[in-house]
């Protein structure tokens, strides 16, 4: 079916279309790495794909701005190997050590040479529209010959010179927001001054920007996304500074489900990833069910999120997240040497056929250490791995430290500029597995036969006793990102030691083994990733962002992308880069001004930055990278512009360019005929203010008369009476003045009928009295009869 639909798109192309066009593609050569009797290919600038146990193949995501219709190869040769092809490695639920079944993934779609189709996709990214395949240049033939093509010929349906790629300078973050937490908080305008300091346009969105009102939940998650689509195009980062509660009326996470496994507790991911992909719907099938592999969402990232969560509306916490964002944005590279360090906490999350699962590997943590060692840290930077070094079958790394929880504490009380570590995790603590007896002496660890026993080596206290700063912490572990409450390892790391933080919000999937690499696409890969961009002086949050639109979506790999959410601003670097001279730090891009040496380390000129800030409250200058300079516009209608002094007053937002207070606080319950309710700006509170005083005035209040204005109450004196009918009493209400209802406590009192005759209260009516009459007996006595 696949080939049938691109020969109709040629032949389309072909008659029709005369402004279609192609562009040859030259495939770098491969390089073989020949290891444990098997090889793994590699070619420069292409990913590996070793998911669902498959063959190890390099490949890469080419995007093109129209539609592909054709795909031709040039060039081709094969090539003989010295061994088989490597094929990836098991998956594994972190939590029990589950396989995962190699058939829950779907089949890679890689042509072959007889039959060269590709898997064609689709979709939009801020606006431009994308097309493309993956592209696997490498075909095996057999075990062990491959073709490896080197050439290709793209054809697509209208102009599209070259592969889309992604924009080199990103300066503009929009922070969304509660007018709440505008009024209350104490750091934010101090947070939006650092960050226009550093070159970066801000602005800021609350509920009144998209009419949240009293929506919530998905309903509330669906106004802010159509917000966020008719403004993306203006930014590249969102800050998030709100509650979680994927119920909630702030703005909520969503829960999706990515699959369904044996254990539904497992399967319902909170995520902010639908506040990045905008233009694809989170619920494609229409099934009620949001995320699900199933539904095929092709995620092209409009913006790059991070959040700073907000539980219980406690501000206080937020602020000091914002202080220590702050703190870091100012310092200075070259004094900032706790920035040099890596922290690798590696534990051994299973070991070899560990519970009688013969063909586990030993997954020991220090594997990916090694891997980053070798393959990405360079100087200045050092690493610390603490390895397990206690029971039967410890690390092979003996030259390293023991990690325990006091090395931990240590470690980190000394300051890094990145920590990442593995482990199984709850959502307030990771632990580290011991192999401490072989009771039955037959060489493989028994959980059930208590040969294995866990020992917390991180938690919460170890976060809130951490005095150093600990910037980018990665945690390789299940569910220390969870957003239930305020006690998660993550919002604890990001509250009290780190800016930036990625930690599970449920169970992980993953897989360690000796020759690790990245083909396996999981929670530990993209730890991985995180770590070499932080390395390297780039954006983690955008690098994660960048890989989740090119890795693997099937099965549980969907599950590890969409809960590994980022928190803390996502705009944020490490900021360490060596340098001789001012010529070493210029990174090509005009808008963020021009970079100098000091001291070995490059740094910003702050004095440099083209375009400073216009000093005019809703009017922002900006820096315009392609024409490479300064243009002045309004501010967005809604923007926020100032912290009012007024507490009275939500807060101080941008309307057709001037700067205005709004939403202020409503004290209309004081208000009446003789009173009017008023704010008191210094404290906010709502107080009543007296107005008439002695004029007369009407309360409403039927049971009153001669009614007068006093001390901000309308008051009058009792209203006369009407005497009651027999058998009735007179009451009162306010709204219906005087009536007259039964009164039972004259029930058998003489009264008088309507007819003039004698009777007796009951229930308030007149009862009249029955005919007396006296009669003799026989005995002489008198009988009254009725």
């Amino acid at each position: 079916m696949i080939k049938k639909y691109f020969t109709l798109l040629f032949i389309v192309f072909f008659f029709a279309d005369i402004f279609a066009e192609t562009v040859d593609i030259d495939i770098p050569d491969v390089i073989f790495s020949y290891k444990n009797g098997s090889v793994v290919p590699r070619i420069k600038g292409f990913e590996l794909d070793g998911t669902a146990e498959e063959t190890i193949l390099p490949f890469k995501k080419m995007v093109f701005g129209s539609d592909v219709v054709k795909v031709e190869i040039l060039k081709q040769h094969k090539i003989t190997l010295e061994a088989p092809l490597r094929k990836g490695s098991p998956l594994y639920r972190m939590s029990d050590m589950r396989k995962v079944d190699k058939t829950a993934f779907e089949a890679r779609k890689i042509p072959s040479i007889s039959e060269f189709t590709f898997d064609h996709f689709s979709t939009f990214k801020r606006t431009q529209p994308l097309f493309g395949f993956n592209f696997y240049p490498l075909i095996p033939v057999n075990e062990k010959e491959v073709i490896k093509i080197d050439r290709i010929r793209v054809t697509t349906k209208g102009k599209s010179l070259l592969p889309m790629t992604n924009t080199k300078s990103r300066n503009s973050l929009l922070i969304l927001t509660t007018n709440y937490f505008l009024t209350e908080s104490k750091e934010i305008a101090n947070y939006i001054k650092a960050k226009k300091e550093s070159g970066f346009r801000v602005s800021v969105a609350t509920e009144t920007n998209y009419d949240g009102g009293k929506l919530r939940g998905l309903k509330r998650v669906e106004k802010i996304r159509e917000y966020l689509k008719s403004v993306y195009k203006n930014y590249d980062f969102l800050l998030i500074i709100a509650g979680t509660d994927t119920d909630g009326d702030e703005v909520p996470m969503v829960i999706t489900t990515p699959c369904k496994t044996d254990e539904p507790d497992y399967d319902d991911v909170p995520t902010d990833i639908f506040y990045a992909e905008l233009t694809e719907n989170m619920d494609k099938n229409e099934n009620g069910v949001y995320g699900e592999s199933k539904d095929k969402i092709r995620y092209a990232f409009e913006l790059i999120v991070g959040r700073i969560p907000i539980y219980g509306k406690n501000v206080k916490n937020a602020d000091l997240i914002l202080a220590r964002t702050i703190d870091f944005i100012k310092e200075k590279p070259s004094t900032a040497e706790y920035r040099r360090r890596i922290l690798f906490p590696s534990t051994i999350s299973y070991y070899e056929n560990q519970d009688n699962q013969l063909g586990i590997p030993k997954m020991d943590g220090a594997y990916i250490a090694e891997y980053l060692r070798n393959n990405s840290i360079t100087e200045p930077f050092s690493s610390k791995l603490l390895v397990e070094k206690s029971g039967i079958d410890p690390s092979e790394f003996v030259d390293e430290d023991a990690l325990n929880y006091s090395s931990m504490l240590a470690n980190m009380n000394t300051g890094n500029g990145i920590v990442f570590w593995q482990g199984h995790g709850m959502p307030t603590y990771s632990v580290r597995t011991i192999w401490s007896k072989d009771r039955n002496n037959n060489e493989i660890p028994e959980t059930y036969n208590y040969e294995l026993f866990s020992d917390t080596f991180v938690d919460n206290d170890t976060a809130q006793k951490t005095t150093a700063q600990n910037s980018f912490v990665f945690q390789g572990s299940c569910l220390n990102g969870t957003i239930e409450g305020n006690g998660s390892l993550a919002y604890n790391f990001l509250k009290n030691t780190s800016v930036g933080v990625v930690g599970a919000s449920q169970v992980s999937y993953g897989s360690v083994y000796s020759d690790y690499d990245l083909w396996s696409q999981d929670i530990f890969s993209y730890g991985t990733v995180f770590t070499d961009a932080a390395i390297k002086n780039e954006i983690p949050a955008q690098v994660l962002f960048d890989t989740k639109e090119v890795w693997s979506d099937y099965s549980v790999l969907l599950t590890d992308k969409l809960e590994t959410n980022y928190i803390g601003d996502p705009s944020l670097k490490l900021n360490v880069q060596t340098c001789e001279s001012d010529g070493d730090c210029d990174d090509g891009i005009f808008c963020n001004g021009s970079e100098k040496c000091v001291d070995g380390f490059c740094e910003t000129d702050i004095d440099s930055l083209p375009c400073t800030d216009s000093g005019k409250e809703c009017e922002e200058n900006f820096c315009d990278e392609t024409t490479k300079s300064c243009k002045t516009s309004p501010m967005l209608d809604g923007s926020f512009c100032g912290v009012p002094e007024n507490a009275c007053v939500g807060g101080k937002q941008c309307f057709s360019g001037k700067c205005i207070d709004v939403d202020y606080k409503d004290c209309s319950q004081f208000d009446s005929e003789c009173s009017s309710g008023s704010c008191d700006p210094e404290t906010g509170e709502c107080v009543l203010v007296p107005e008439k005083e002695g004029e007369s005035c009407s309360s409403g209040n039927l049971c009153l008369k001669n009614e007068v204005c006093t001390k901000g109450f309308c008051e009058g004196e009792k209203a006369d009476i009407p005497e009651a009918r027999e058998c009735y009493k007179t009451e009162c209400t306010e709204s219906e003045g005087f009536f007259e209802i039964a009164d039972i406590s004259q029930n058998w009192n003489d009264c008088t009928t309507s007819d003039g005759k004698q009777g007796y209260c009951d229930y308030g009516a007149c009862t009249p009295k029955k005919e007396q009459k006296k009669e003799s007996s026989s005995s002489g006595c008198s009988v009254t009869v009725f």
